[in-house]
């Protein structure tokens, strides 16, 4: 049964205010550690992070997709998934294990060794996570949810500058990270106690989560490695220094992509498998998510290219000058990700799993070519390459998805066409004003900030003046109805 628009809003209130608070604990964190910890020892815990990622891909592909996409949940379901989950846990430690002396050969440097014997703890832990996770988001229960992933990085920061300040170094993040995943894993567990989860198989339940997830493992891992992939290079071949400073560009970036991103993924991926069978509805929805990620992000984009280096100055404090260029260069793919984030969503809820497996297969070999080809030119060539990769890999997708979904590809480019043209007006005013605060320093930097997004906020407005009917049917009323909803919630 298809959710109503009004417990959809509510759930994009609670994922939002969650998915802003711990981005905003992670900006904090980040300004925090930046200044304590060298780039070298956030280029190990990247490596580090690399490999159980990888890991992490591997075990809850299988699990989360085919439990969420599922019409009703059974006990034989549940307990088939937990099971399965469990011998994963386990299966992922003794891999990590026994890979140790490999990963350290790979990136040829000793300091990875003892960092991988400690964080690979946290493995089978999050693995165990999948099952209550599915269960909570397929029933719509993401209050819970965001109650819980705020707490857990909350409990994440506080260790991580506690041991940060008593001098543990780079270890302050592994101890950290384990911290979070039993926290998380405990508390998700506690929020579905009454499901009574036991051991248990069911041969046609295994088939039905195998058959489905071994092509969202598959068409998953070509992802991680596709997003990876200039993190690999980069640890390997220009070491643990610059894949410090590239690390911390893309994760600022990744800052403005992860807030609305796990919300809209949440929440439309479990809307979208509800309305499967109506074609209609859900060319509807991947339409109009389309257009409001547009909408909201491509300005985003402009802002970060144009204010990174005062978001690293702010952020990252002095010595962090390497990671500018890089992310300027990122920025510019971060409304191509967001997009891509909607063409995954419908793929991974309508079932095409064929499909996704294709896209992230090409994802992986455009990534990689560019990577190869560009890993002797630095950082920012690489930056480039990959940001390149993206913008490319979003039109095939559409393409794809066209013979799938039977959309419209011209009335998606008319909901796009209005957004660029008030962006262009945005991008001369930003260009404008900006060399009236040429100087350096923490001040001028906030105060560029400020001015960018307050310009933002003023062509959005006259937007609204000049166009009433685009910005009515489309952005305006999607912002008066969660409004709506959270003036009600708090009466």
């Amino acid at each position: 049964m298809a959710k109503s628009s009004s417990s959809i809003l509510k759930n994009i209130s609670w994922l939002f205010t969650s998915n802003l608070s711990s981005a905003l604990v992670r900006i904090i964190l980040t300004a925090i550690l930046a200044r304590i910890l060298l780039p070298s020892d956030f280029g190990l815990i990247s490596m580090a992070l690399i490999v159980l990622g990888f890991v992490e891909i591997f075990s809850n592909s299988a699990v989360t997709p085919s439990l969420i996409r599922e019409e009703f949940l059974n006990k034989t379901t549940i307990n088939t998934a937990f099971s399965l989950s469990l011998i994963f846990s386990l299966l992922v430690y003794l891999l990590l294990y026994f890979s140790i002396p490999l990963i350290v050969s790979f990136f040829n440097t000793d300091r990875l060794e003892v960092i991988l014997e400690w964080i690979i703890i946290s493995a089978p832990i999050k693995t165990l996570q999948q099952v209550p996770f599915a269960i909570l988001s397929k029933d719509s229960n993401f209050k819970r949810i965001s109650i819980i992933n705020f707490l857990s990085f909350f409990c994440y920061g506080v260790v991580g500058i506690l041991l940060a300040l008593l001098g543990y170094g780079v270890f302050a993040l592994v101890v950290a990270n384990i911290f979070q995943s039993v926290f998380k894993t405990t508390f998700l567990f506690a929020s579905i106690r009454g499901k009574n989860i036991r051991l248990g198989w069911s041969l046609a339940e295994l088939k039905n989560i195998l058959g489905f997830g071994s092509k969202i493992t598959l068409g998953s891992l070509c992802n991680y490695f596709s997003i990876r992939v200039d993190n690999i290079f980069i640890g390997k071949y220009l070491g643990e220094q610059a894949l410090g400073f590239y690390s911390k560009s893309y994760g600022i970036m990744e800052i403005f992509t992860t807030v609305l991103g796990k919300v809209y993924n949440l929440i439309f991926l479990t809307e979208f498998s509800n309305n499967q069978r109506d074609s209609k509805k859900v060319n509807a929805t991947f339409t109009n998510s389309l257009s409001i990620v547009f909408t909201f992000f491509l300005p985003l984009t402009i802002i970060v290219f144009f204010c990174a280096p005062d978001i690293v100055l702010i952020l990252l404090g002095n010595g962090w000058e390497k990671s500018v260029v890089a992310l300027k260069i990122l920025s510019l793919g971060i409304v191509f990700r967001m997009l891509m984030k909607v063409e995954f969503t419908a793929i991974q809820a309508l079932g095409y799993g064929n499909l996704f497996l294709i896209i992230q297969v090409l994802y992986f070999m455009l990534t990689f070519t560019v990577c190869f080809l560009l890993i002797e030119k630095g950082i920012e060539s690489i930056a480039f390459g990959v940001t390149l990769a993206v913008g490319f890999l979003f039109v095939i997708n559409l393409f794809l998805l066209k013979n799938k979904m039977k959309f419209n590809i011209r009335t998606i480019g008319k909901e796009l066409g209005y957004t660029v043209v008030i962006n262009s007006l945005f991008v001369w005013v930003i260009a404008t004003i900006f060399p009236l605060f040429e100087d350096v320093g923490f001040i001028h930097s906030l105060m560029r900030l400020f001015l960018s997004f307050f310009t933002y906020i003023l062509l959005f407005l006259l937007g609204v003046v000049f166009s009433p009917t685009y910005f009515n049917q489309k952005i305006l009323l999607f912002c008066k109805k969660i409004t709506h909803k959270l003036i009600n919630k708090s009466k």
